[in-house]
């Protein structure tokens, strides 16, 4: 009951945040931009969109070679991809995507805690690089943003958050915690929290490779701020490159909230409250995060025929061997 209560509820969300803004935005106005968009920058920001998951997917090879597992880059991309269809078609949003990519992985596979962490720390490293971009971004503004104080505060809050996660991965630190986790041992459900800090532990101290992950983040996370960005010129939307670097970062970390049904209503609300403080109308808002979802599920539904394809030729295969 609480599972089905918790998936209505999110409906609810969703659909309240989109009847507001429906109510509030001219609908008229959306199917105007939208028809006036310029097809072939869609199509390069398309292109655009497929390289930052490849190289989203270097990332998290680097991740799990680091943890000593040998996975095809291609089967990664893959996985990122099934992972957005997921994000979009399942409730949970990111969170769902998360666990297919793990569950995909674990499926075949005994070290299950380390596939766990490989997905983690790819989130992480994401998220932290997509909080440090976006500060950049901030800073770097020619708009007067930077006297809106909320957004200033929450921007300087998760980068603090980044920088004590950043302090985990001191080896003095982590033998400190180490020592104190020890006694957490004989407690039914926490005692294979050792297992996971021995898988952990591969990370700890190793700075240049962190670096490195965080450096593949930053690189999403701009060609993803660049394909958002021919999205908006695609419709006329005249916003800097730099505003949208905060915008998208921000609207970005809003998302991992799991309040609403593929994320609906909260990425349509955040992107135009955001774009608002820049001057950019509803209307328009609305229709870019629109495209946004759009993109975002053609890439999904791509991953997904490409895995019913591969599923039905080794089926063909296995059985006219």
């Amino acid at each position: 009951m609480k599972k089905y209560f918790s998936l209505i509820l999110k409906f609810v969300v969703s659909f309240a945040i989109l009847a507001f803004l429906f109510f509030k935005i001219d609908i008229n106005n959306i199917f105007a931009v939208l028809r006036n968009a310029d097809v072939k920058l869609l199509i390069a920001a398309f292109i655009i969109m497929i390289a930052c998951w490849i190289v989203n997917s270097i990332k998290w090879q680097l991740i799990l070679n680091r943890l000593e597992e040998k996975i095809l880059l291609g089967d990664l991309v893959k996985l990122n991809f099934l992972s957005l269809f997921y994000s979009v078609f399942m409730p949970g949003g990111q969170i769902t995507g998360e666990l297919f990519k793990f569950y995909k992985l674990a499926k075949n596979n005994e070290n299950r805690s380390t596939l766990a962490i490989s997905v983690f720390m790819d989130k992480l490293s994401g998220l932290i690089a997509a909080i440090l971009v976006g500060l950049i971004g901030l800073l770097l503004s020619a708009s007067n943003i930077i006297n809106y104080n909320g957004i200033v505060i929450i921007f300087l809050l998760f980068t603090a958050f980044s920088t004590l996660i950043a302090l985990f991965f001191s080896r003095r630190l982590f033998n400190v915690l180490g020592s104190y986790l020890k006694y957490l041992q004989p407690i039914k459900y926490l005692s294979g929290i050792h297992n996971l800090m021995a898988i952990f532990e591969k990370f700890i101290g190793a700075y240049k490779f962190l670096t490195i992950t965080l450096f593949y983040g930053a690189i999403f996370q701009l060609l993803n701020v660049f394909y958002i960005y021919l999205l908006a010129v695609s419709l006329g939307i005249n916003v800097s490159y730099l505003d949208l670097i905060w915008v998208t970062s921000l609207a970005s970390i809003i998302l991992i909230i799991p309040v609403t049904i593929m994320g609906l209503g909260l990425r349509e609300a955040s992107l135009i409250y955001l774009l608002g403080l820049v001057g950019i109308a509803s209307s328009r808002a609305f229709s870019l995060s629109i495209l946004i979802f759009v993109l975002s599920l053609s890439a999904g539904l791509g991953g997904m025929i490409f895995e019913y394809v591969n599923l039905i030729f080794f089926k063909y295969v296995k059985k006219n061997n």
